[in-house]
């Protein structure tokens, strides 16, 4: 296997707890030649020192502080620092296997793809994960058929973490500033610029669900960026003639705010989130789905999603109880 310099590039904000065992997990890859970028984005906590740290400790390590500009313009900083051909993300909370990039880049290289992915773990952050015995069975998307994993197996297709890539893909994509759902916003972008894409179901990946994550809170603004994220990915395949896939994105954009409806139910119930924040994204949804009969989003559903659609508008609880239904009957 080639010795190709690899840059890992970590956007850190305010995760000390954490940190030491992220970068550990980086610095200890069985695949050495690695560029690891800690870009510090304004941290608050100590996070910033911890970085310091261990640049002194390991060589290959190279921090960038810089001002708070979330994560995207984190990811945009890492890259725009990068010297390595090829590029991978790790979330400052989370850690790798010993075998993560090894792995990664031999699949991607074996089979002259130009991302490789491989499956993740979510653990809480009070568990220890010990190395897997691993079974690295590989999966090949020639072309656009990668795209249909969009909505396959969404949850290890779009982050943008479990991934190793070609860093040429970046030269025309950068994520967009200011979003929450950064990954849905420029994921269908890189894997169509794709000849091969490259998939291991080996776990190399380790992804901490913290309580305070901003990934595990519904919110009016988490919801509003969902649906617009949704709604660009269309609009890119209408642009781009790929109109199977438009109506794909569309057909998705219903499900999410579905199921939007449901977790804001759910986390209202469990006092998570108020009755105000509650109302109103229930107003919000239901005022998209409104408006969306009247645009090319209606026209991707078939009869018996509309009908779904329609009564959801007018119930959303008549639909619960229909699905329900039909499960029992199942």
């Amino acid at each position: 296997m080639q010795n190709a310099i690899i840059s890992i590039i970590v956007p850190v904000y305010n995760v000390k707890e954490y940190l030491n065992e992220c970068v550990e997990s980086i610095v200890n890859q069985s695949y050495t030649a690695l560029e690891i970028i800690l870009v510090d984005d304004g941290s608050t906590d100590g996070s910033a020192e911890i970085c310091d740290e261990w640049e002194k400790i390991d060589l290959r390590v190279k921090v960038i502080h810089k001002s708070n500009g979330g994560l995207s313009d984190a990811r945009n900083c890492g890259l725009s620092s990068a010297t390595g051909e090829y590029v991978a993300f790790v979330d400052s909370d989370d850690y790798v296997h010993k075998n993560y990039i090894e792995i990664l880049f031999r699949n991607l290289l074996e089979n002259n793809a130009e991302i490789s992915i491989c499956d993740y773990l979510q653990v809480n952050e009070k568990q220890i994960k010990s190395p897997q015995e691993l079974y690295n069975k590989v999966y090949i998307y020639e072309g656009h058929k990668i795209l249909d994993q969009l909505y396959e197996n969404n949850g290890v297709m779009v982050v943008a973490w479990n991934k190793l890539y070609k860093k040429e893909l970046f030269d025309t994509v950068k994520y967009p500033k200011g979003h929450v759902h950064e990954d849905e916003y420029i994921i269908h972008q890189l894997l169509y610029q794709c000849k091969r894409v490259v998939y291991t179901s080996c776990k190399l990946y380790y992804y901490v669900q913290r309580k305070d994550s901003i990934t595990s809170k519904v919110s009016l603004n988490r919801v509003a960026d969902a649906s617009v994220a949704l709604e660009q990915r269309a609009l890119f395949f209408r642009a781009v003639g790929e109109t199977s896939y438009e109506h794909k994105a569309w057909k998705m954009w219903f499900w999410m705010v579905q199921r939007y409806e449901e977790c804001a139910e759910e986390e209202y119930k469990e006092q998570k989130i108020g009755k105000d924040v509650y109302k109103e994204i229930q107003s919000y949804l239901k005022a998209q789905l409104k408006s969306s009969i009247q645009d090319a989003r209606w026209k991707c559903l078939d009869r018996k999603e509309k009908i779904y659609v329609k009564w959801w508008i007018i119930s959303p609880d008549i639909v619960k109880k229909i699905r329900k239904f039909e499960q029992k009957k199942k």
